[in-house]
């Protein structure tokens, strides 16, 4: 888990100095080369790179989680290292991954380099519900996947993992209202009420706990929006996740 992808030839750090964007251009997990300003980086890359500086600024600015802890230049600087991959032939849209063994530490993230496989935009779980695909399925997923890297900055135990996902995936709503992406995943959670909140295991494909971002949204609505933020720094103080 502590392994970082294959070094990948060209990096790039956002215009606000929060990323650095890790991609390719030829092979496998190669970027679209289009690049209509001309200014030497794909702009896929670009896009990435201002998406992720926006979410920054949401999530840490306007939001008030703390800032990450920084992996001391493991992926060439003290930015959080996005590796833009070809995540479709494993079926993810992203994942984070700690880079230590600690009860919280920094993390980085890896992202699909087109959102264009057949696996995005399915139904998956809510016949009807399809899932976003291309630059959509980018500002979700950005969204997501940085607020993981929030979260480990508090709390990373395994113990946590149904809220992680859950949390994150409310957190894709509050970042981008009109695309509603979390409604894909909601049928695994209210069609199996026998279930308990904390149940499943969503590195196994269970999409259990993704459903559950409805209780995220029923937090936020019956109390408010920075009740979620106290429950990860109180999940920071404990160090575990039993409120």
């Amino acid at each position: 888990v502590l392994q970082r992808p294959t070094k990948l030839p060209f990096s790039l750090v956002s215009p606000q100095g929060h990323f650095r964007l890790h991609y390719a251009v030829e092979g496998r997990e190669a970027v679209d080369d289009i690049d209509t300003d001309s200014n030497g980086v794909p702009d896929y890359v670009d896009l990435t790179a201002a998406i992720a500086d926006s979410v920054y600024d949401l999530e840490i600015g306007q939001l008030g989680y703390k800032v990450p802890p920084v992996d001391n230049g493991a992926g060439g600087g003290d930015e959080i290292d996005i590796y833009i991959l070809d995540l479709g032939r494993s079926q993810n849209y992203g994942i984070t991954y700690p880079t230590t063994t600690t009860v919280s530490g920094p993390a980085f993230f890896e992202i699909d380099n087109d959102f264009e496989n057949a696996i995005y935009g399915q139904s998956i779980a809510c016949p009807g519900e399809t899932g976003t695909r291309l630059l959509d399925a980018l500002r979700v997923t950005i969204a997501h996947e940085f607020f993981h890297v929030v979260q480990f900055g508090y709390y990373q135990g395994s113990d946590g993992r149904w809220w992680q996902e859950a949390s994150a995936t409310w957190m894709e709503e509050v970042a981008y209202p009109e695309l509603d992406d979390y409604l894909q995943y909601v049928c695994a959670f209210l069609l199996t009420p026998g279930r308990s909140l904390n149940s499943g295991r969503p590195s196994s494909g269970d999409l259990h706990a993704y459903g559950a971002s409805v209780f995220a949204h029923f937090l936020e609505q019956r109390y408010e929006r920075d009740l979620i933020r106290r429950i990860w720094e109180e999940h920071g103080r404990r160090q575990n996740t039993r409120l």
